[in-house]
């Protein structure tokens, strides 16, 4: 068992250790210690997040950092723009469970890569100015939100995309539409015609391109 460490009066950040306070966490008690932050406010806060760096306030920390981040956004024009709209919408997809979109991204581990999470300047610089009618789209929908994966795409593009990457189950095999179009010869955008129209999924997949359906 590692040797415990006494935490009292060391100093992580802005915070200020005072007394061990052990907390119920994650199913069990947990080592924590109450300390004060440098704005005045107490706080609990578990042991392996003082020694890992990942706590260094009461919070006020991040707030202070949120709010210089949007005031320089304001300041150079960059608040409310179509590209700010898209990266909020984009971080609000994958970090927030109450976005109704997020089962669809983070809910299934879909990140925004560490240079984009909290930084909308860095997010404009690699991506540009949105063009008009585009939408922010990954060009592999099971990747991140990251440099070479993402686009500015038309509603044809995003289609496509779509299309490419709908499941088809024919028999005990199942794989993306763009695999099968590629494996049976067959443009992606047929399958997805046949499938739209009726056709069955070992049709719409298998009957070559040239001949017609039969009864």
């Amino acid at each position: 068992m590692p040797k415990f460490i006494d935490l009292t009066d060391e100093v992580f950040g802005r915070l200020t250790v005072l007394n061990r306070k052990d907390t119920f966490s994650g199913g069990k008690m947990r080592t924590a210690w109450d300390c004060l932050c440098d704005c005045g406010e107490t706080t609990n806060v578990l042991s392996e997040n003082l020694k890992s760096g990942r706590t260094k306030s009461c919070g006020c920390l991040a707030s202070e950092e949120t709010a210089a981040r949007n005031t320089a956004n304001a300041k150079h024009g960059l608040w409310r723009t179509p590209e700010h709209q898209s990266w909020s919408n984009m971080r609000n997809r994958c970090l927030s469970p109450s976005n109704p979109d997020y089962h669809n991204y983070g809910g299934r581990g879909i990140k925004v890569c560490d240079p984009w999470l909290n930084d909308f300047p860095a997010f404009l610089r690699d991506m540009g100015p949105k063009p008009p009618m585009h939408t922010l789209e990954r060009k592999e929908s099971n990747g991140n939100y990251e440099p070479g994966n993402c686009i500015w795409a038309t509603p044809k593009q995003q289609a496509n995309n779509t299309r490419r990457n709908r499941k088809v189950t024919v028999g005990n095999r199942t794989q993306n539409m763009s695999q099968w179009a590629e494996e049976v010869g067959i443009d992606v955008g047929v399958i997805w015609h046949r499938l739209s129209t009726g056709w069955s999924a070992y049709d719409a997949v298998m009957t070559p391109a040239k001949s017609q359906r039969t009864a």
